[in-house]
């Protein structure tokens, strides 16, 4: 299925119209964001993303992101997948925010290459909150060593906040119950940024206090 820029737009700022009505009535303050995520696009369908407002993506795939980066360079790029110790050069060159720190070597390594370049990143740790045996993230009771370990060690890191997933089958009061425990974590470490809530539960998310959303299949209409 291809997609339209002009339908785009319009479920784009349908959806942040309808964020910020949430907003107003849960007494939230300050922007909520949207990540796009792209990773259900062909490469025709993405290439037409320069014609929308959005200008905040997505990806789970480093590959996929290299193959893309220059058709919409200006863009901000999220790393929101699984990362490979070994993909750490190719994610440099591509993403400036990085959602899914999920354990400490991969920290180490990506201050290690960010020393040898200069740059900056924000992060988010990943949390997996809750505790699915197939998905990546930290326990929550491993939370504060690697938050600790990245402030301590890693200057060329700012961590901004906690993200987690949830479970794409669960009920909504047990995914409340998830994004209110992340939303904890993060107050009890003074971290400003959420990074929780997709297409199917970014109403519950942002009502828990998310700050950023990652939206796809609402935007994409797959």
């Amino acid at each position: 299925m291809s997609i339209n820029s002009e339908e785009v737009t319009k479920r784009y700022l349908n959806l942040k119209d309808e964020i910020e009505n949430i907003s107003i009535k849960t007494g939230r303050k300050g922007n909520i964001k949207i990540v796009a995520i792209t990773k259900y696009l062909s490469d025709t369908d993405f290439a037409t993303l320069k014609q929308t407002p959005i200008r905040e993506i997505g990806e789970s795939r480093i590959q996929t992101a290299a193959k893309r980066f220059n058709l919409c360079k200006d863009f901000k790029w999220h790393m929101v997948g699984h990362i490979q110790t070994n993909k750490i050069k190719d994610l440099l060159n591509i993403f400036s925010v990085v959602h899914s720190v999920d354990r400490t070597e991969l920290v180490s390594k990506i201050q290690s290459r960010l020393n040898d370049t200069g740059r900056h990143l924000e992060s988010f740790i990943q949390v997996n909150i809750f505790n699915e045996p197939q998905k990546s993230g930290v326990s929550a009771d491993k939370v504060d060593e690697t938050i600790c370990y990245s402030r301590e060690h890693c200057k060329n890191i700012k961590l901004v906040g906690l993200m987690c997933m949830a479970p794409y089958d669960a009920d909504d009061e047990k995914i409340r119950e998830g994004f209110k425990q992340l939303r904890k974590l993060s107050e009890q470490h003074k971290l400003q940024e959420l990074s929780m809530g997709m297409s199917n539960d970014y109403k519950i998310a942002i009502e828990e206090g998310a700050t950023i959303v990652r939206i796809g299949r609402y935007l994409w209409n797959h």
